[in-house]
């Protein structure tokens, strides 16, 4: 898909009635629509990368491929680089961008934080040590993020009994509390949801190294980053390969 296909899709999903938002086909459609799109920017911003390692051009790719990339995968790219370009002024600001996105590389444990619920009761993230837990950003006013609720909530439902459960953490915005709540009734989520409603001033945007969501990591009982930005099909997959061990 290329711009066209991309403005169609937004179209389709701005323009969806309530009906549509509220139908698990439809929201399904879209969310494998952007999974589509999303999939072939990135094997463009690939294949450009290594076919044009000596241009400035490969380093703008590779912040594109990187948004929803782990460290390890940005890493072997950023190695493919020329060395002209590695260490142009642009090309060692990302080698201090890459380093500190290392924090949350598959394999590292989880940065711990301590965020308000719902009902403004302090949440610390490794307070849930002990069990795999799909760590989730979003947004009520994204909508990408709310086309895959009901996927997650399809595997919580599956999985919640058998050590299992989700974190979902919000940048909604300073003032934007009644929006995030209703958004979490109108979806029916079922888990823990905190969030400091600092929209992209909250901290945990640095902390996680976020450039855009929805986003998720999945975390052993240790707390280590063990899968990242599963969609609604490979997160039942993970969890299915996890628990069947």
């Amino acid at each position: 898909m290329g711009d066209a296909a991309h403005g169609e899709l937004e179209t389709k999903d701005t323009s969806a009635t309530e009906e549509q938002k509220r139908s698990p086909a439809f929201l399904k459609e879209l969310e494998m629509q952007n999974k589509a799109l999303e999939k072939e920017r990135r094997a463009l911003n690939m294949q450009y990368i290594t076919d044009h390692p000596g241009s400035l051009i490969s380093l703008d790719a590779l912040q594109s491929f990187a948004t929803f990339s782990d460290y390890n995968a940005i890493s072997a790219l950023y190695n493919k680089l020329s060395a002209e370009v590695k260490n142009s002024p642009q090309g060692k600001a990302y080698a201090q961008t890459l380093d500190n996105m290392s924090a949350v590389g598959l394999g590292k444990i989880a940065p711990d934080f301590e965020l308000p619920d719902t009902s403004a009761r302090p949440v610390k993230l490794s307070s849930f040590r002990g069990k795999y837990v799909l760590l989730d950003f979003w947004a009520s006013w994204c909508p990408v993020c709310r086309e895959s609720s009901p996927g997650v909530l399809k595997a919580y439902k599956q999985y919640k009994d058998k050590n299992f459960t989700v974190l979902s953490v919000s940048l909604d915005k300073p003032g934007d509390k009644k929006a995030w709540l209703n958004a979490i009734h109108h979806d029916g989520l079922l888990w823990t949801q905190v969030s400091d409603l600092k929209f992209w001033q909250s901290p945990l945007v640095n902390l996680y190294k976020l450039t855009a969501i929805p986003q998720n990591f999945l975390l052993d009982p240790d707390g280590k980053i063990i899968a990242r930005d599963l969609d609604s099909n490979e997160l039942p997959a993970k969890l299915a390969e996890i628990f069947k061990q």
